[in-house]
């Protein structure tokens, strides 16, 4: 009996949805939690709206 096989077929695929749904999320996050940052960031560094978009 072989590891890979399995009673249901859809397994692999339930399998490989859950993967790249954790991966989008692992990789998305750095760029989501700064949008919310910019604000406080600009005020702390004394940056207009312009020169944030630069940086």
């Amino acid at each position: 009996m072989s590891i890979i096989s399995s009673k249901s077929p859809n397994s692999h695929w339930y399998v490989l949805t859950l993967a790249a749904l954790t991966f989008t999320f692992v990789c998305a996050m750095p760029m989501i939690c700064m949008t919310v940052l910019f604000e406080e960031i600009s005020e702390d560094l004394g940056l207009s709206l312009v020169e944030m978009g630069v940086v």
